[in-house]
């Protein structure tokens, strides 16, 4: 898993901005639709008028270049969900919180992470600060992402590629195609997305072509470049460094 770095969010979702500020406060307020479904507001509002995509699913592509922030895989802007790290159906006012968005596939989002929760919020309310003075709305913590998952939440919680470093958590065995943990947050989130046997067999194949490569002295700029037409930038990465070792040591050899 790559670490992520956070971009700015667009003006229309910008807490500091005072205009964006108050219509973010009233999506709050008219947070459901008829069937009682939270409206998709990092989608349907704020559309570029070139291209009629909202700024918002655009800004959280960026996170990531266009790569699934849990599997790595290669994505498409049309392709792309905007998991919300903390469940919206867990965290309701944090629906619309920017700084809660990554970008996923939707195989890891919908099929594999779901609305997970880590059991240790499961009781508590938790919302946007832009919220704390409407007296209407209930809440036993105002969000605070350091805060949130350093202090509050246990060791029961998913590895968050823009917030936490992966390799503080994660460790990738080549040899045997398998992450191993270094944390609890390490091993919940392998349980989570990687403990399956399609997974390793599509690291297998990666791991083969990236061997192939190595043996025929590819450069890395071409390494790099397979990486950007499929995905997996991290995975490629660590399949070069093992085969290169190899190679070295003299435990491959081209026929």
């Amino acid at each position: 898993m790559k670490e992520l770095k956070r971009v700015s969010p667009p003006e229309c979702f910008d807490n500091d901005i005072e205009k964006s500020k108050k219509q973010k406060i009233e999506y709050y307020k008219n947070l459901r639709d008829s069937k009682g479904n939270i409206k998709n507001r990092w989608t349907t509002t704020c559309k570029d008028n070139q291209d009629n995509i909202s700024k918002i699913k655009k800004r959280v592509f960026d996170i990531s270049n266009g790569k699934c922030a849990y599997c790595g895989k290669n994505i498409t802007l049309s392709e792309m969900d905007i998991d919300h790290f903390l469940p919206k159906e867990s965290f309701n006012y944090l629906a619309y919180c920017f700084d809660n968005y990554l970008p996923s596939c939707k195989v890891c989002n919908q099929n594999v992470k779901g609305s997970f929760t880590p059991k240790s919020l499961k009781s508590k309310k938790i919302i946007e600060d832009i919220l704390k003075d409407e007296s209407e709305i209930e809440y036993d913590l105002i969000y605070d992402k350091n805060y949130i998952l350093n202090k509050v939440v246990k060791n029961d919680r998913l590895l968050e590629p823009s917030f936490d470093k992966p390799s503080e958590h994660l460790e990738f065995n080549c040899e045997f195609l398998f992450y191993e943990a270094k944390s609890k947050i390490g091993e919940t989130t392998i349980a989570t997305f990687f403990d399956k046997k399609e997974i390793a067999k599509e690291w297998e194949k990666i791991s083969l072509h990236i061997k192939d490569l190595v043996l025929l002295n590819a450069s890395k700029n071409t390494i790099d470049n397979f990486a950007d037409l499929h995905g997996y930038e991290f995975l490629c990465n660590e399949f070069y460094n093992y085969w290169i070792e190899e190679k070295k040591e003299g435990r491959i050899v081209r026929v």
